[in-house]
């Protein structure tokens, strides 16, 4: 593999992961505030809207972390045909 190839396949995963992980962090400060308000109106911490929050955030990191890997695998192939297209010009 040389360097365009290599220096391509890194800049597509880096990319993918870097997106990724913007969706990531954006749905992490949403549950934030959520919690925020919840406490900000008088919920307390025991009550069960703060469960429904924990667990719908663990739910999230199992699909980010799927969607992540898919993505890279995905981007795995397309990057290939561009390299391709590029070695036939």
């Amino acid at each position: 593999m040389n360097k365009f190839n290599s220096s391509l396949l890194t800049h597509l995963v880096t990319f993918t992961v870097f997106i990724s992980s913007l969706f990531f962090i954006s749905t992490r400060y949403f549950f934030f505030l959520m919690e925020q308000k919840a406490v900000l109106s008088g919920i307390p911490q025991n009550h069960v809207y703060f469960i429904y929050i924990t667990d719908l955030k663990a739910d999230m990191n199992i699909i980010f972390l799927f969607t992540l890997v898919l993505s890279v695998l995905l981007s795995l192939p397309f990057a290939s045909r561009i390299k391709h297209k590029f070695q036939l010009v």
